[in-house]
């Protein structure tokens, strides 16, 4: 294997719908740790997710990002959905990283 990833977030694109810890809704999803987030409970949550000028909500369109920088594709507008690991709980081998030359990411660097 040249890469492991531990998705547990998934975000529906243009809305920026965004799901997190899916063992919260999946029922009999596997616990991979004990730790609460946040170290609180609920009442450690803010409205930073909902405030205007949240990553998600402000200056840019989703879509376009991802097929621009990611996918290197043409928008064709179409919803997706994407999982991935939030955090950047992930892995990967030097020809995985090696597979897309060194300017692909400082294009995501810059975006």
């Amino acid at each position: 294997r040249d890469s492991f990833f531990v998705i547990n977030s998934a975000s529906q694109f243009p809305r920026a719908a965004q799901l997190n810890r899916h063992g919260i809704i999946v029922q009999g999803l596997p616990e991979e740790g004990s730790e609460m987030c946040p170290k609180q409970g609920a009442d450690g949550w803010t409205d930073w997710w909902f405030l205007p000028d949240h990553p998600h909500l402000k200056g840019g369109d989703m879509l376009e990002f991802y097929h621009k920088y990611v996918a290197l594709s043409k928008n064709d507008r179409k919803p997706l959905m994407l999982a991935f690991a939030q955090g950047g709980r992930f892995a990967l081998s030097r020809e995985r990283i090696h597979a897309r030359p060194r300017s692909y990411y400082e294009k995501l660097l810059v975006a």
